[in-house]
């Protein structure tokens, strides 16, 4: 299938760039080596060819095996010769050429290059979150690890921004982009290539993001169409079914117990259609830092304390089972055998235990599914989910609390726009409080 005009201008405008990159290379190499301007001209001709120019006689790169090693050599690199260079500016003019025309919803051919990069699409939001934008992490990254490292990376702005944020959030966040740069096959090579111009890797970033909003629904519609089973009482009332959603949320006591805050369940209980209402109209406002109570085992909580009882409720531990192990365990007591058909996705992702970021992508993903929004949303008024998921994250770092959790962990509404300055604060004050009292119990 022939691509589209747009989509056709955006590969060539990435093709012009990478020239533009190659050229830059070229006056570099040639300028350290002392040669004239007549070799700088013979090396431009023997450049790379882009895909374009290509389309008819380019052999097909991707089908090698996904566990490749990858080549060290950057395009910056000192050692690199110059046809290292071109060979392999353009295996990744190839690549990104190849993911700007890939439909991310449909599984390329197993073992190649392209299905490495769909699957770790697919599987970066369990360690990155739901809401996450690949772009943003590769945009924020380098200027964190300069601020860490005290070099200026990255412009006045970006640094300015960064500067701006709580430490908590920095540390989350470059963190992130550890993993990112991990996980994604030659994502430093990309980044190398076109001298930290993320225009030029759009299509990269795209599919990826892609690859993970398709994983992401399938997830919810595992999620949703266990609900019944998850939550009972919902399912008596008749609001388990995928209509009903918008049903859900705070306009029902039975979720609505679910999403209230731990900290404030004895007032929901005291009038618990009052208190919905008042969530509903903004008068109680619910951030990411007002744990749900859907985290807790109500047997365990303490009055005053935050952390008895916290991740482990039934229905974290079913949802969990209901993503990674497969919804036909929901039920079950009994470790998961394998059966004949398509393994788990723990199976899939090579998941030997649980982890921090799994527990917190499956709680982000059952707040959402208890919640009203007919579509997904980072936001639902005042809570933010991406903010949600690295709070979960961030409470591991206190060591005994989380080695506790981790070894009990086993598999088997409204909001007046007016208030974000307000609400943004409230939030992280609620956030702080929270890290401030599992940090009473740590054992550093």
């Amino acid at each position: 299938m022939a691509p589209t005009p747009s989509k056709r201008a955006r590969v060539e405008e990435r093709e012009a760039e990478g020239r533009r990159v190659d050229d830059r290379h070229i006056e570099d190499r040639c300028a350290a080596d002392g040669r004239p301007a007549n070799r700088r001209a013979e090396d431009r001709r023997h450049r790379r060819r882009t895909p374009s120019e290509e389309r008819d006689s380019s052999p097909e790169i991707f089908d090698i095996e996904p566990g490749y090693t990858e080549d060290d050599t950057s395009p910056s690199s000192p050692g690199a010769t110059s046809v290292e260079v071109d060979k392999q500016s353009q295996e990744l003019a190839n690549i990104l050429y190849s993911l700007a025309e890939a439909n991310p919803k449909k599984k390329p051919t197993e073992k190649s290059m392209l299905a490495a990069y769909h699957r770790v699409g697919r599987r970066l939001q369990h360690e990155l979150g739901p809401n996450v934008c690949t772009m943003g992490l590769l945009r924020w990254g380098p200027t964190l690890e300069g601020l860490l490292e005290g070099a200026e990376v990255g412009d006045d702005e970006t640094r300015a921004v960064v500067a701006d944020w709580s430490k908590r959030m920095q540390d989350m966040t470059l963190e992130s982009y550890h993993v990112l740069i991990k996980r994604v096959p030659r994502m430093r090579l990309f980044l190398d290539n076109f001298d930290g111009c993320l225009d030029g890797i759009e299509s990269l970033t795209s599919y990826l993001d892609a690859c993970g909003k398709a994983a992401q629904g399938d997830e919810v519609g595992s999620l949703r169409d266990k609900l019944g089973d998850l939550v009972p009482a919902l399912r008596d009332h008749g609001l388990h079914g995928r209509g009903q959603k918008a049903l859900r949320g705070f306009l029902s006591t039975i979720s609505g117990r679910l999403l209230c805050p731990q900290a404030q369940l004895g007032k929901f209980d005291a009038e618990p259609d009052k208190f919905c209402e008042q969530v509903r109209y903004g008068e109680i406002e619910v951030h990411a830092g007002h744990l749900p109570s859907f985290l807790y085992d109500q047997k365990l909580v303490q009055a005053g304390r935050m952390e008895p009882g916290l991740l482990r409720s039934a229905l974290l531990v079913k949802a969990y089972k209901c993503v990674y192990t497969g919804p036909n365990s929901v039920m079950s007591e009994e470790p998961v055998r394998k059966t004949a058909g398509k393994p788990s996705r723990a199976h899939q992702m090579k998941m030997t235990n649980v982890t921090a970021r799994s527990i917190a992508h499956v709680a982000t993903m059952m707040r959402f599914v208890l919640n009203s929004q007919p579509e997904w949303d980072r936001r639902d008024g005042n809570f933010d989910g991406q903010e949600f998921f690295e709070l979960i994250v961030q409470m591991f770092s206190k060591k005994k609390w989380s080695s506790e959790t981790l070894a009990w962990q086993v598999f088997g509404a409204a909001s007046s726009r007016g208030k974000n300055n307000k609400a943004k604060n409230d939030s992280a004050a609620a956030i702080d409080a929270l890290m401030a009292k599992l940090g009473d119990n740590d054992d550093e």
